[in-house]
């Protein structure tokens, strides 16, 4: 992704007032005929999410930003402020953009455009899934309106690769979530009646494919992995069935419903965990295997990667592509952004 790194001093033009929350509801402005005012920024890969910096480390600034009373104004205010032609450059009225280029050569869709995780609904963006002070890496899969990233260490040889730190299943529940990345852990959809805004790897590519598109997902190198996804022990009413294994959803407001597992991964070899005993299962792979995608414990992973035990794994988060245009005059940390 190219980035122009300019002053801040140039990060506004004058004009009419800069968007808020009152004009994101209706409110008009002086001086626009059509609808409210926003502050546009700079949308550098064209996913409907604005930059909220420009540059990197001791270089980084804010980005640059133009009040507008539509995009084609923005547009053309913000190609005049960086002297660019128009059709160089796109706009956002957010700083909502997840910076998420994670590799030299990222997953490509079918048309060759890299893969990318859109914007910040939540209070983080996918390098911020796991809390720590180095690297950590995530593979994106994004591809009918869904979006799903796989948290896994440095894709090379494990002897040199840089380690994610692993999360217990909780933890990563947490970071996934509506108030974490904004989604969930990753989960199947089982009908049309699941909840729209949350969609589902099955959804794309059907039951029966689960295991190869999981696998062309994860980078080539990693020969094993487990991660946490959405099954979940959970114990129903007497009248509904017996306590077990359930796939988990949580809706846009942390609600939950649940759909029993039954045979969308099988069981890992060694056997179905006492859901008594355990709270969360991970999608566990071993290249080598016949089935080589099972549900289990982080520790059923080939004994390659030692450091999995039986609560602490990586995880899988998943989430429907949002809408920037819903986050008109937000900030970057969802305050107003006057």
């Amino acid at each position: 992704m190219r980035i122009l790194a300019l002053s801040t001093s140039l990060a506004m033009l004058t004009g009419c007032i800069s968007g808020n929350w009152h004009a994101r509801d209706g409110d008009l402005v002086a001086g626009c005929d059509e609808g409210a005012q926003f502050d546009y920024f700079l949308d550098a890969d064209r996913d409907g999410w604005g930059q909220p910096y420009v540059g990197s480390g001791d270089s980084r600034e804010l980005a640059p930003s133009v009040a507008a009373c539509s995009t084609a104004e923005a547009t053309t205010l913000m190609a005049e402020l960086l002297d660019v032609d128009v059709e160089s450059i796109a706009v956002a009225a957010n700083n909502r953009d997840c910076f998420d280029a994670v590799a030299d050569d990222p997953v490509e869709d079918p048309d060759g455009v890299a893969v990318k995780i859109t914007g910040r609904i939540g209070s983080i963006c996918p390098e911020q899934l796991v809390a720590n002070d180095g690297q950590n890496y995530f593979t994106p899969l994004s591809a009918g309106g869904v979006e799903i990233v796989i948290v896994h260490d440095e894709p090379v040889a494990l002897s040199n690769a840089e380690l994610t730190p692993l999360t217990w299943g909780d933890a990563a529940a947490d970071a996934c979530g509506p108030w974490g990345w904004g989604g969930g852990n990753m989960f199947p959809r089982f009908s049309d009646a699941d909840d729209e805004a949350l969609g589902s790897l099955l959804s794309l590519v059907g039951q029966s494919n689960l295991q190869s598109e999981l696998t062309t997902a994860l980078p080539s190198n990693i020969d094993a992995y487990a991660g946490f996804v959405g099954v979940v022990s959970h114990t129903l009413t007497p009248a509904e069935g017996d306590s077990g294994w359930f796939w988990e959803s949580v809706d846009a407001d942390g609600v939950p419903s649940f759909t029993a597992v039954d045979g969308e991964l099988p069981y890992c070899p060694a056997g179905e965990p006492d859901a008594d005993e355990y709270s969360r299962l991970a999608a566990v792979f071993d290249r080598d295997a016949e089935d080589q995608w099972c549900l289990g414990l982080p520790s059923d992973a080939p004994t390659s990667v030692e450091r999995y035990d039986t609560r602490f794994g990586h995880f899988i988060c998943q989430r429907a592509i949002p809408d920037g245009t819903l986050y008109a005059g937000t900030s970057d940390y969802g305050i107003d952004a006057e």
